[in-house]
């Protein structure tokens, strides 16, 4: 389907009603691979897989949509190596050739695949195979790149990947940091902006480059430092109170050696425990180019005195900006409150200075309404954050947590209907976005537009694992747990009981 969007809409209105509808589930996940969201399309075909052995009556008498073992052994090992699954993913190619040893795809699948892995004399004998297979000319000259680009890669002498961090009196949190990248990691580059504790030494004892670099109140200056010292074709950039996932670990570095030329920044997933005002805490995933291609200093660098970016250097080279399922661990907003204001204000002051120096610069301006609003400096938090949808040059997602941002800015003040409309302003660019599905069932709860309420709140529930909100459309999701929808649900139901009580005083 050329149209993944609009078949993905219908195919989830049939699995509210039916949730293991085979067309539907079968729908659903070529849409959601067409989106390249692997993961909700890995969940769909996973559940189809359920629905094969779960036959409903009228499915006996008007049948159901059977996929080939090899056909749906290529659709879900496609998922799981996109995922990084490769273990699975091969296990599950194998297996669809064993049924069905002419599938095609499954076979490429299985080739490309054994090539990422290094496995080339086992990929080569698929290879041959192929060649006498009425396949596309175009797909078969692909993977024989892709296997080039490989063995290249395995014998080159440039180093793959070098570390990049500023620090600063980081002795506690800098150890944990560099463990978690250091099998995967060929040198490590530390600018340190003026430490009084251990961190150098602590640093050079894990092998690191530690260079000194007086702290100029501007983030992108001490990270192009660290930048201009780098020799590694590929730069990931860490914080000390960030870490690698251990899934990730196993296969960046495949990742990293498989990616085309054209290529020049790969996103990863930050998963950030966020501790509120209120002693609560949630979970944010944020999406960010957090490794690219080393094209040197100054031909790349970082821009912004705080929340600093690299991604316009790499666009205004033409490259493009790739997802992954590279995966981050962010602590930093875990902390004590006091310790999170100190944070806030400092980065009040640097984008104070930020927006002065660049008054049309839009990404300032978003940075500095979330920090007002953090701060409970609301209206012109407000105001910044309008102001910065006006400019006109904010990406899609950013555009997007801007607009959630404002939507919770009008709840808290009780302007319900303006709150609808910033979260209708989200969905319009993300319909599947689970933090501005919850705001609007919030607001029209509140509006007194129960019914709505509750069709939205349904729609959340059949979403995949809405725990996970996966931020493939937004910069910044916020994990919705399960009791929270279940919270919003009695809230819902008492909702609809009072409204039933007041219309009819006698039924109470």
């Amino acid at each position: 389907d050329q149209r993944p969007t609009e078949a993905l809409q219908y195919a989830l209105k049939v699995l509210q009603a039916y949730p293991y509808q085979t067309m539907a589930l079968s729908i659903a996940g070529e849409a959601y691979a067409q989106r390249s969201e692997w993961h909700y399309a890995a969940i769909m075909y996973e559940r189809l897989q359920k629905a094969y052995s779960r036959q409903t009556p009228s499915e006996a008498i008007l049948g159901i949509l059977r996929l080939s073992p090899a056909e749906f052994a290529f659709r879900l090992g496609r998922c799981y190596i996109m995922l990084g699954l490769w273990d699975k993913a091969e296990e599950l190619l194998r297996r669809g050739r064993e049924e069905e040893p002419t599938h095609d795809r499954c076979t490429l699948a299985l080739a490309h695949l054994l090539i990422t892995r290094g496995r080339f004399q086992e990929a080569d004998s698929l290879i041959r195979q192929l060649r006498h297979r009425p396949i596309a000319p175009d797909l078969l000259a692909e993977l024989v790149k892709h296997r080039q680009r490989r063995y290249r890669a395995s014998i080159r002498s440039r180093p793959l990947l070098s570390l990049s961090m500023i620090v600063r009196n980081e002795a506690e949190r800098l150890p944990m940091c560099l463990e978690s990248v250091r099998p995967i990691v060929d040198e490590i580059v530390i600018v340190d902006t003026g430490s009084e504790d251990a961190t150098p030494d602590i640093a050079r004892r894990y092998g690191a480059c530690v260079y000194s670099f007086p702290w100029k109140g501007d983030f992108s200056a001490a990270r192009n430092e660290a930048l201009r010292h780098c020799s590694g074709e590929w730069i990931l950039y860490l914080d000390a109170d960030e870490q690698l996932h251990p899934e990730s670990l196993a296969i960046v570095r495949d990742f990293l050696q498989d990616l085309p030329e054209d290529v020049g920044g790969v996103i990863c997933t930050i998963e950030s425990p966020h501790r509120r005002e209120d002693g609560q805490h949630e979970i944010h995933r944020g999406v960010y180019p957090r490794i690219f291609r080393n094209y040197g200093y100054p031909t790349i660098q970082f821009q912004g005195r705080v929340h600093e970016q690299i991604s316009p250097s790499l666009l205004a080279l033409g490259k493009q900006i790739v997802g992954s399922p590279l995966r981050i661990l962010h602590t930093g907003y875990d902390q004590p409150l006091e310790v999170l204001r100190q944070k806030v204000y400092r980065n009040y002051q640097l984008l104070l200075q930020h927006v002065q120096e660049e008054p049309l610069n839009a990404y300032a301006w978003f940075q500095l309404g979330q920090t007002l609003a953090r701060m409970g400096i609301l209206q012109e938090a407000e105001e910044a954050l309008r102001f910065a949808l006006q400019i006109g040059t904010l990406s899609n997602g950013i555009a997007i947590s801007t607009a959630i941002v404002l939507a919770q800015l009008c709840l808290r003040s009780e302007r319900l209907a303006e709150a609808l409309a910033w979260t209708e302003y989200a969905l319009h660019k993300a319909p599947h976005h689970t933090y501005a599905l919850l705001l609007k069932a919030q607001a029209l709860r509140l509006l007194g537009r129960l019914t709505e309420a509750a069709e939205v709140i349904d729609y959340l529930e059949q979403l995949p694992d809405t725990t996970i909100a996966f931020p493939s459309d937004a910069a910044v999701s916020i994990v919705i747990p399960r009791h929270v929808l279940q919270q919003e649900r009695a809230l819902l139901q008492s909702s609809m009981k009072s409204a039933i009580t007041a219309a009819n005083p006698l039924s109470g």
